[in-house]
């Protein structure tokens, strides 16, 4: 039986094939982007950046909104998470600073809440939407390393605990359809005392994608990339005692990794600054590479200028305000925009890839791949507004307003 992402490509409107296959043919020279084969692995090459690509699907109509400002024409979100459809038309909504857990109908009407910040049952200290299987909601929280399951309408059960040790603790779980799991954690747990980080030290984390199976027994290792770059320091402990404390700060506009993966387990793994993609099987095996051929956006100084002021300001009177003064440094600072600022996999394989924009919220322009990598087109999304989840036909996020106040949407996709 095909895969997901072989289901997608089936599946794509033969309009689109004429039109690759008539540029590949007739005018070999017109394409933006073409397509070759090194070593059984396809390689996509896009000559032009996303936004001179065709328009793939445009915002449509608005089909519900879900939040109120004060909570009575509906639920007030403190701060939204991670936004999910259910079957059967609801929506699960997380919030990070109450770390809870929410259902709701398309009119608003709250259905369940559940969660808060502890360590008790039901409870979570970061927590993460590790799936969703019927009824049940799975809840992974990195700091206990505690998988809860939660059914739609409240109730809490039993806590899965992993048995098995892993190279280092996964920061992030999904479960897939067959009842396994893939593990985003690191490569090498770094040691902050390590006399070579005595002094300030850039340092380059990874992301390792471990596939793990029903009982969280490691399987196989299936991606190895560069994540997040960060300033180590080893600042002197408060009370005089020890060796000191670790601290780090991420570099402005630096190299990030983005990772996303389908229910039976392909993934997509996105170098965030050269924006090259890579897509492997369930079994880590590389199918397609993406990568971009033309230059990268100039960072002007104002935009590294406008980050600086914003973080600043997060630290006014925090010890870290020097720190976050230092990776501002010119030599830290790259001459290029990242290319790359988010990543989402559709329901049925299709590849969703943001544009790098300097706050999450700017974040509209979206590119779609169709699921063997090659590009199907763009799409801009409304002012302020982040997705969350895509589908065939619609995009599920959170936006904000210019007072803060967040409300949950869906709005429908028309294409061409």
């Amino acid at each position: 039986m095909p895969s997901v992402l072989e289901i997608r490509w089936i599946m794509r409107p033969a309009s689109l094939l004429v039109v690759v296959a008539a540029a590949c043919v007739g005018e070999p020279d017109s394409s933006p982007w073409s397509v070759a084969d090194s070593a059984g692995v396809r390689v996509v090459e896009i000559a032009v950046e996303p936004v001179a690509l065709p328009v793939y699907a445009s915002v449509g109509e608005l089909e519900f909104t879900v939040g109120s400002i004060d909570g009575t024409d509906g639920p007030a979100f403190g701060d939204v998470g991670e936004v999910r459809s259910l079957p059967g038309g609801d929506v699960l909504v997380t919030e990070s600073r109450s770390q809870t857990v929410g259902v709701y109908d398309r009119s608003g009407r709250t259905l369940a809440r559940m969660g808060g910040r502890g360590d008790g049952p039901g409870e979570f200290r970061f927590l993460h939407v590790a799936g969703v299987a019927g009824d049940t909601l799975w809840i992974w929280d990195p700091i206990p390393q505690r998988l809860t399951p939660l059914s739609r309408s409240g109730r809490v059960w039993p806590v899965v605990t992993f048995e098995h040790e892993l190279a280092d603790r996964p920061g992030d779980l999904r479960r897939l359809a067959d009842g396994g799991f893939v593990a985003r954690t690191r490569f090498q747990p770094l040691d902050p005392l390590d006399p070579k980080y005595a002094e300030s030290k850039v340092w380059t984390d990874s992301l390792v994608l471990r596939r793990l199976d029903a009982e969280g027994l490691e399987i196989d290792t299936i991606a190895i990339a560069a994540a997040e770059q960060l300033l180590r320091e080893i600042w002197p402990s408060p009370t005089g005692e020890g060796d000191g404390r670790p601290v780090g700060a991420m570099l402005p506009f630096g190299t990030q990794a983005h990772w996303a993966i389908d229910s039976i387990g392909n993934s997509v793994v996105v170098d965030g600054t050269s924006g090259q993609m890579v897509l492997r099987d369930v079994r880590g095996s590389i199918r397609t590479v993406v990568r971009f051929a033309s230059p990268p956006r100039p960072l002007p100084e104002a935009e590294v200028e406008r980050l600086r002021r914003s973080r600043l300001d997060d630290v006014e009177s925090s010890p870290f305000r020097p720190m976050v003064e230092r990776v501002f440094s010119k030599e830290l600072l790259p001459t290029a925009f990242p290319r790359v600022g988010g990543l989402l996999v559709g329901e049925s394989g299709t590849i969703w890839v943001a544009q790098y924009a300097t706050f999450p919220e700017e974040v509209t322009e979206w590119t779609a791949f169709a699921p063997d990598g090659e590009p199907l087109g763009r799409l801009s999304l409304p002012a302020r507004f982040q997705a969350r989840e895509f589908g065939e036909a619609y995009v599920l996020g959170a936006h904000t307003d210019e007072f803060g106040v967040q409300r949950v949407q869906r709005y429908r996709l028309e294409r061409p």
